[in-house]
């Protein structure tokens, strides 16, 4: 323990210098007494004390090109812009660090998303690099760029790959900043399955992986994940993930709410397919008749259904409704696995919804998070993989708490946190325990005003 903490010490020295400015001498170097005592007092949960995680995580964003403004003390948590020009560097830069860290999570922002239609273009961003050409290249260039990504993500839409297309992946190249069409045929992307009813896009003129993650196959299987990235990634080659968390490694969406139940038929529609005869307008309950023209996904359907009213679309995945709309569209049409060719009877349906049910009671932590999640997590510390959860919602808190000891050593990235909404902005504070700096600023000026309100006051009281 004294070796490692003599070193993680002097690894940080340069950046403790700038963190803990009274314990410096005037020349800007950490003054040895006062380092010594810095490492004593990390002797009681060396090498893992918030205090030192914050030193560390500083100086990885520093070395890549951010200056550290951590949100916390009890967490390493900061911002970073990769929505607002100019942010090319950044993304850059982003890609180095998570490259560079085993563990960390990025908590994207929705409001962005959501307010430009959520399209790809302004989803999650993803940053890749094209293959290397390992002919003529620098050295430089090739160590920068070694890693494969992965993305895994249920919301992930393979068959819009776009940037203006309805979708969650912003995937961007490092070296130009630019979107990266992800489309079957496009950028060398190709399709592939795995699992029972899992998509992969991989490139050949890219590396990276796009899965739409399955969280059904995620349970079924407890290799999951790791058999997926062993088959695509090159032997020794540098691997980083990007992971989502609702639906894809936690079966209880708390960012919507829905149960297990919901999770379960909403995913089953999500890979039930219906071609119509003919074009024709759908009429269900008491919503808007809909047209009906293309082959779609049931939750595709159920989505326009629903359109702008969240509350009817989560209320929606209920078993005896869910079977009389199966139905009904039966009477238009053919419903099918998106996998196979031949019709699918609602008894297939209901029987399959069944197995997947005991499945999810198997597969996954009283807290709704995949076995398979923890057997990945073991194989990339053991391939030294670098792993970054990326969500839109505060359930990565939940999973970090069940797969390291403390929270605080892992670093928490937020993207454009000045975007964010009201809303958003509260879960996050409410969960984190945390206020941003606008708000806390405001509430010190706040007190501020109260304390010389009540000096006046106190004034007047003694005058009279």
């Amino acid at each position: 323990r004294s070796a490692h903490l003599t070193t993680a010490a002097a690894d940080v020295t340069q950046d403790m210098a700038i963190c803990l400015k009274p314990v410096c001498c005037r020349s800007g170097q950490v003054m040895p007494e006062m380092l010594k005592s810095f490492a004593e007092d990390e002797c009681v949960d060396a090498p893992t004390s918030p205090k030192l995680s914050l030193v560390r995580h500083s100086t990885s964003l520093r070395k890549y090109g951010f200056e550290p403004h951590s949100m916390a003390d009890s967490v390493s948590l900061f911002d970073v812009n990769l929505l607002q020009e100019p942010c090319q560097d950044n993304l850059f830069g982003y890609y180095q660090l998570c490259k560079a860290t085993s563990l960390m999570v990025t908590l994207s922002c929705f409001s962005v998303w959501s307010k430009n239609g959520k399209t790809n273009g302004f989803g999650k961003v993803i940053p890749c690099v094209p293959c290397q050409r390992r002919e003529g290249s620098s050295s430089s260039s090739s160590t920068a760029e070694a890693a494969r990504v992965f993305f895994f993500d249920d919301n992930i839409d393979l068959n819009q790959c776009a940037a203006d297309s309805p979708g969650i992946c912003n995937l961007r190249n490092v070296r130009n900043g630019q979107f990266v069409d992800f489309s079957e045929g496009t950028n060398g992307f190709r399709r592939e399955r795995a699992g029972r009813h899992t998509l992969v896009h991989t490139s050949s003129e890219f590396q990276v992986v796009l899965v739409q993650a399955n969280i059904l196959d995620a349970m079924e299987d407890d290799a999951y994940f790791s058999k997926i990235i062993a088959k695509y990634a090159e032997p020794d080659e540098k691997v980083l993930v990007y992971m989502d968390v609702n639906s894809t490694i936690v079966c209880v969406d708390t960012v919507t709410g829905k149960t297990t139940a919901e999770i379960l038929l909403g995913t089953m529609f999500e890979f039930v397919e219906f071609q119509p005869k003919e074009d024709f307008t759908l009429a269900w309950e008491d919503r808007k008749p809909v047209k009906i023209d293309k082959m779609q996904s049931l939750k595709s359907i159920v989505k326009k259904i629903a359109k702008d009213d969240p509350g009817y679309y989560q209320r929606f995945y209920e078993r005896q409704r869910c079977r009389k709309f199966f139905e009904e569209l039966r009477k238009h049409g053919e419903v099918k696995w998106h996998t196979r060719v031949t019709p699918l009877e609602w008894e297939e349906f209901d029987r399959t919804y069944d197995e997947y049910g005991r499945t999810m009671h198997t597969g996954a932590t009283d807290m709704g998070i995949t076995k398979s999640w923890f057997k990945s997590w073991d194989d990339f510390c053991v391939n030294k993989h670098a792993v970054c959860l990326n969500s839109f919602g505060i359930d990565t808190r939940k999973v970090i708490s069940q797969t390291v000891k403390e929270l605080h050593e892992v670093m928490h990235v937020t993207i454009n946190f000045k975007l964010w909404s009201e809303t958003d902005r509260d879960k996050f504070e409410k969960e984190y325990e945390v206020k941003c700096p606008e708000r806390r600023d405001s509430a010190a000026l706040l007190d501020a005003e109260t304390k010389q309100q009540m000096i006046t006051l106190v004034s007047g009281y003694a005058v009279s």
